[in-house]
């Protein structure tokens, strides 16, 4: 959440990145990954802007003061997505499971590992981001990245918690 608005829902999804992470010496301690720079808002991770509008309805705003609310709230979203290179693993597949459709053909199972070098790379990219919110004048407490525990993206590495949300993958499957 920025400071003053920067009026997302405008244009495409996605406005521009930030290539720099994907190069250099650092490349032999952690995974490589860029930062796409979102123009949705929060829509992606959130459903942004129909939930910023639930939020203000659950809470008792109508009418003037819940539109006054929204476009508040809605204009200064911004999304960062750090986009992380993941390392071919023989443990990470696509196989077929016991389960069964309707018509008895089986369905994908699908396994999916992190390497620590990948991990790695989670963990710098979390830094990375802190330091570009505190640049943007994003608040600690308007720092709306959130982990969800219960998700299957969540994980924990060296203390920390993390989540990973796939939109793809930048090297196959």
């Amino acid at each position: 959440m920025t400071p003053a608005p920067v009026y997302p829902f405008r244009g495409p999804l996605a406005t521009s990145g930030i290539e720099n992470f994907r190069d250099g010496a650092l490349r032999s301690q952690r995974s490589a990954y860029r930062i796409e720079i979102g123009n949705d808002g929060w829509s992606w991770p959130t459903g942004a802007p129909q939930s910023t509008a639930a939020m203000f309805v659950a809470q008792g705003l109508m009418g003037g003061a819940l539109r006054a609310a929204v476009a508040d709230h809605a204009s200064r979203q911004i999304r960062m997505a750090f986009e992380m290179e993941s390392l071919p693993l023989s443990s990470s597949r696509v196989t077929l499971s016991d389960l069964k459709d309707k018509l008895g053909v089986p369905r994908p199972k699908i396994a999916y590992d992190l390497s620590p070098y990948t991990l790695d790379g989670f963990a710098e990219s979390v830094d990375v981001a802190a330091q570009m919110f505190a640049l943007l004048g994003v608040k600690p407490g308007d720092n709306y990245t959130s982990v969800d525990k219960t998700a299957p993206g969540y994980f924990s590495y060296k203390g920390k918690d993390y989540q990973y949300r796939g939109a793809g993958h930048v090297i196959g499957t």
